[in-house]
């Protein structure tokens, strides 16, 4: 895992600069890290909701 998440910079960067200039490249390669950061910094909602006190769970039997 460590030798190929090294490896897929350089293939990005190198791929994407047959595309743009070789700066750009290396700017899309350093925002998606911290698009990520962004990402799992933000808060979002959860389906962990309590239910009403009086609320009855399941089917009734």
């Amino acid at each position: 895992m460590n030798a190929l998440g090294g490896g897929i910079g350089p293939a990005g960067v190198a791929g994407l600069s047959g595309i743009v200039r070789v700066p750009v490249a290396l700017s899309v390669l350093a925002a998606l890290p911290l698009a990520g950061l962004v990402l799992s910094l933000t808060p979002r909602p959860t389906g962990d909701r309590r239910p009403e006190p009086d609320a009855t769970r399941g089917s009734p039997r």
